[in-house]
């Protein structure tokens, strides 16, 4: 992944000019929290994701040598307000960032609108 590549603003929705991330405290090896936007990818089935920051996405890069996925991708388990779910996180290779899916169940239980900052959670399944 390519970290020079890296974007500081998202081009997927025109709410999102300059999106603010912060950053947390790791508490674990493999554990984040962080707070950034919710977008919705441009195309029909209406796919929401949040960047996660590229500190971030750099130490996941970091720590996830030898047990990626399919394009990529690293499982996790991902807790915002209450909803606690797995999934995974896939590369986008324009900003050098991971891309977190927010599924529509989580976007409806915890109240989440597009250009919303998402406060999460995250844990990486497989260390």
């Amino acid at each position: 992944m390519e970290r020079a590549a890296r974007s500081s603003s998202a081009k997927f929705t025109s709410l999102l000019s300059a999106p603010a991330f912060t950053v947390g405290p790791v508490t674990r090896i493999g554990t984040f929290k962080f707070a950034a936007p919710l977008w919705q990818y441009p195309s029909a089935d209406g796919w929401h994701f949040v960047s996660l920051p590229g500190e971030i996405s750099d130490d996941i890069t970091d720590i996830t040598v030898g047990i990626r996925r399919g394009f990529g991708s690293v499982r996790v388990a991902v807790t915002v307000g209450r909803t606690t779910w797995r999934t995974s996180i896939f590369p986008d290779h324009k900003t050098g960032t991971y891309m977190l899916p927010v599924k529509k169940a989580v976007r409806t239980a915890e109240h989440l609108l597009t250009g919303a900052d998402v406060e999460a959670q995250l844990e990486i399944v497989d260390l």
